[in-house]
């Protein structure tokens, strides 16, 4: 068996198709061989070796078209010796099938010279019932992968392959390619049939694809898992020569029932059996023998697979992340796994992060794997915070920019460190009226940077009274005081209405690429400043704009690039905060 797709390529620089026909035969319900489809050979001037190219042992022309359900013949012709070749092969293109034990007795009759196998797909999974006999017979068991052989020596004009299923598993259709890649679909393939291939006009030979041999099939070479219950044998153990069969598997031990056809014990360590089967012809009974190897490791290691997820905080703004909510079918193939998860807990903040699953089997083997984990929850003011946690009420608990944990309106940085759009020039600052025995009076002013400790230690907040929630309609309670009230030196010197935050502001095409197109309301006067943050909170683009004649703008330039996803875009103007969710992709 091989693991992976083994790759197949025809070295096309020397290959040339012939127009020699061979037929393919079937034996009806009359017991009449009838042609059912015919191809023409692969010609070249090659050996076997070197007319096809290797992956750990896989070989099958490039042109065939692999399927977990198809088994796949040719002929090849070599045009310097008249040497034919068939193949045969079998698998999947991709991964993900079940394990599978198809096996054939395939037999040369009439060549003009000795056959002989060429290649086995695993080694040692195909062999020659007896030197020189011409009749060849497979012990296939794959999984994820191809198997195959190769049988080579046939020449003349008279011979017969015969070719008989004895078990074909999860295959239910012959696949036959021919000159120039032609392939043909030409029947289901079942066990009790048999098939042959003759040069045209020859008719297939009328002989047993047996011979009058005694064949046996110890099983497989194969890895078990500690504890495991193999069983030994092929499907069948024994046929053709003369039945009933006599057994005798040694050594004995462990073995349930070692005169049976398919005992079975408990696997604990490396071991090798050997089968002796004898027939029933009297008075020299045929005897045959045959061996197989069981090893016993788990030294693979678990699979881990975990998915990118989008989660909520609950009501404490809490997050407690279990193993189960990332694993996408973690595996192993001997044992339980136990599942880990890091980190684990998160609270507070809708942020995206890279979490690492890891997985461990009962033997100690580990593997990880990683996924993103995307955070949401209760935001109604849409900073990014969970309700839960915000300290300023309205306010934008989300900005940090000194990176201590703290939000900004709250403890607030260096005046040069503050948020822009926090700060108006020269030494001024937006801060909120908060009064906590009547939240729904709460308004906006401009206050000097010294002022900003006073403010907050009566209450009130850095940055703008906000009032929206993430989908940017107003929440303004209908008593709230609406007057934007700017100070300096204590006097109010403006006094301008607060307008009702509506839809008018719009996002067109969402989702959308570099053409999203954000429409402003008519109405607003001066300067609009728009920034775009990540669900990490951090700002990816941003830039001052004053209201154009037609009321839009583009978000993004078109030498500007970000990441497929989701992000928060924030429109501040002197009047007002909105907020809105985006979808970039390209």
């Amino acid at each position: 068996m091989c693991i992976g797709l083994s790759i197949f390529l025809l070295l096309s620089t020397t290959i040339l198709y012939g127009q020699d026909e061979y037929g393919i035969w079937y034996q009806n319900n009359d017991k009449n061989w009838q042609i059912l489809d015919s191809i023409s050979s692969i010609k070249g001037e090659l050996s076997a070796s070197e007319f096809y190219e290797y992956e750990r042992f896989s070989g099958t022309p490039g042109c065939i078209s692999l399927d977990y359900s198809k088994i796949n013949w040719w002929i090849y012709e070599n045009d310097l010796t008249g040497e034919i070749q068939f193949g045969l092969i079998m698998g999947a293109k991709f991964g993900g099938i079940d394990p599978n034990y198809p096996n054939f007795i395939v037999r040369v009759v009439g060549s003009d010279t000795p056959t002989q196998l060429l290649l086995s797909d695993d080694p040692g999974e195909v062999k020659e019932a007896s030197e020189g006999s011409g009749i060849f017979v497979s012990d296939f068991y794959y999984r994820n992968n191809t198997d195959g052989f190769i049988i080579g020596g046939i020449s003349g004009n008279e011979w017969t392959i015969l070719i008989k299923p004895f078990n074909v598993g999860l295959l239910d259709s012959i696949n036959v390619v021919g000159d120039e890649c032609i392939e043909s679909d030409i029947v289901r393939l079942d066990s009790k049939d048999e098939y042959r291939l003759t040069p045209l006009p020859h008719q297939p030979e009328d002989v047993s694809i047996f011979g009058g041999e005694l064949f046996i099939d110890a099983g497989a070479n194969r890895t078990s898992c500690p504890g495991e219950i193999v069983t030994l044998g092929g499907n069948p153990t024994a046929i053709d020569g003369q039945p009933p069969y006599y057994f005798e598997w040694i050594p004995e031990t462990g073995l349930d029932n070692p005169s049976s056809s398919n005992p079975s014990f408990k696997a604990i360590g490396n071991i090798k059996y050997n089968l002796r089967v004898s027939d029933s012809r009297f008075p020299n009974p045929r005897v045959q023998f045959d061996e197989v190897y069981v090893n016993v490791s788990d030294g693979q290691k678990p699979i881990c697979e975990a998915k990118d997820t989008i989660l909520s905080l609950n009501n404490d703004g809490q997050l407690f992340l279990l193993p189960s909510m990332i694993d996408n079918g973690s595996s192993d193939n001997c044992t339980e796994i136990f599942l880990e998860v890091y980190p684990n807990y998160f609270e507070c903040k809708f942020e995206t992060h890279l979490v690492t699953l890891s997985v461990t089997d009962g033997n100690g083997n580990s593997r990880t794997c990683e996924a993103y984990l995307g955070i949401n929850g209760s935001d109604k003011d849409c900073d990014s915070i969970h309700d839960t946690c915000d300290v300023c009420d309205g306010g934008d608990d989300g900005i940090d920019n000194n990176n201590d944990n703290l939000p900004d309106c709250a403890y607030p940085p260096p005046y040069y460190q503050m948020h822009p759009s926090w700060r108006i020039f020269p030494q001024q600052a937006y801060v909120c009226h908060y009064p906590t025995s009547n939240p729904n009076n709460r308004f906006t002013s401009i206050i000097h940077r010294s002022d900003i400790e006073m403010h907050l230690s009566h209450g009130d907040y850095l940055g703008p009274c906000q009032f929206i929630d993430c989908n940017g309609t107003n929440v303004i309670p209908d008593n709230a005081h609406h007057d934007f009230k700017t100070f300096w030196n204590g006097q109010r010197i403006i006094q301008q209405d607060n307008p009702v935050i509506n839809d008018a502001f719009s996002v067109f095409p969402n989702p959308g690429d570099n053409n999203m197109i954000l429409t402003i309301p008519d109405g607003l006067e001066g300067a609009i400043f728009l920034e775009i943050f990540d669900l990490s909170g951090n700002k990816v683009h941003s830039k001052n704009l004053l209201h154009n004649s037609l009321g839009h703008t583009r978000i993004l330039p078109d030498n500007k690039s970000i990441s497929d996803g989701l992000y928060i875009l924030k429109v501040r103007t002197e009047k007002a905060l909105v907020t809105r969710k985006i979808f970039y992709q390209k």
